[in-house]
Order: C-alpha cells, then sequence, then structure tokens
C-alpha cells in the first residue's frame, strides 16, 4: 500500500484504475493498493457472517449519532486530525472500555469512604457502576461513581453502607461508554 502525498494528479482520486490499483482516501491522504482479488463462488465462514452483522450494526449506530445533531457534535469535538467521523463513531461501538484500577485503600467499611476507579475507553466512558458483596457474596451497596472533575478517567464513589466485615468483600466496577458496551473488574479485598 502506497500513501500518496503532494501530487496533484492523484490527489482526491478514488476508485480503480484497469481493475489493477485501487485509489481510495485514508483520512486526509490518497492511498494505492492492488486490486484484490475475490472468487464470486466463496461462501462467507460463520464468523465473517457475524462480523457483518456486527458491522451492519455499527454502521446503524453510526447513523443514528449521524442523524442526532447533539451526539455528532460530542463525537465531532474530539474527533483526531486526520479521521472520519463516521469511522470514529464506528469504531467506539467496536471497542467496549477498560476498568483499569479500582483503588479501594481508603475503604475501611465506613460511610462515606471513597473508592477511586480509574476506567478509559477509546471515546468515552459515560458511566461507571460500582457493587459491594460482603465476604458470603451478598449484595451490601450498589450505585454509580461520579466522574472526577480533575480528570477524565478518574471517577469517586461514595459508600452508603457500613461494612463491618471488610476483608473478603468484593467490590465489582462496570464501566460503559456511548454505544453501552462494558468493561468491568473487581477485586476482593
Amino acid at each position: 500500500m502506497a500513501h500518496i502525498d503532494n501530487n496533484i494528479f492523484i490527489e482526491g482520486l478514488r476508485g480503480n484504475v484497469a481493475k489493477q490499483i485501487v485509489y481510495r482516501k485514508q483520512g486526509n491522504r490518497t492511498v494505492a493498493s492492488r486490486m484484490p482479488k475475490l472468487d464470486p463462488n466463496r461462501e462467507p465462514t460463520e464468523g465473517q457472517m457475524e462480523q457483518r452483522d456486527k458491522f451492519a450494526e455499527a454502521s446503524d449506530y453510526a447513523q443514528e449519532i449521524l442523524g442526532d445533531a447533539e451526539l455528532k457534535a460530542i463525537y465531532q469535538q474530539e474527533l483526531e486530525s486526520g479521521k472520519t467521523l463516521r469511522g470514529t463513531i464506528v469504531r467506539d461501538y467496536f471497542i467496549a472500555p477498560t476498568v483499569y484500577k479500582i483503588d479501594a485503600t481508603a475503604y475501611k467499611g465506613v460511610v462515606g469512604d471513597l473508592i477511586t476507579i480509574k476506567a478509559k475507553d477509546d471515546f468515552r466512558v459515560v458511566a461507571v457502576d460500582v457493587r459491594i458483596l460482603d465476604s458470603a457474596g451478598e449484595l451490601l451497596e450498589e450505585g454509580a461513581a461520579l466522574l472526577d472533575p480533575r480528570g477524565r478517567r478518574k471517577w469517586l464513589y461514595t459508600v452508603t453502607a457500613a461494612n463491618q466485615g471488610r476483608a473478603g468483600s468484593i467490590i465489582q466496577v462496570t464501566a460503559t461508554d456511548m454505544p453501552g458496551n462494558m468493561g468491568s473488574l473487581e477485586i476482593t479485598l
């Protein structure tokens, strides 16, 4: 695959030439590559069919976002240079957020204690939910963490129920992104 820059004859060109070379736009660049060879009689595998279905869902999601001026503006604000808006939205649909740290050092089992969570996504985490279970696996409390105004990836959860038997307790955290993908992490104290 060749990247073509500063060529006034090729700039902006799209399509194929003699079924040999394909020109396409990739962000702000024009890319030339060999024409792919496809077998018209080949049946797609089950995995390929599943991937096509997922991509169709991602495409539908992108259409929804592009049709909603408010949501479109949110994605446009954080659009990276050289990336397309639709591509960014489709990518976000496929990538789930990651909860990569639960800091419970300030959690002593007392109402008002803070649990700090760090979560990230390729675009934006919109919600972080916390569940605290006792050592027997019984739910003690659950609720939403709040985004720390000083850090885009840092969420704070204020404990609302006392937990006398803190040892062996489980803290489960689930982060959700704009398309509704979820990523989870749990720790045992």
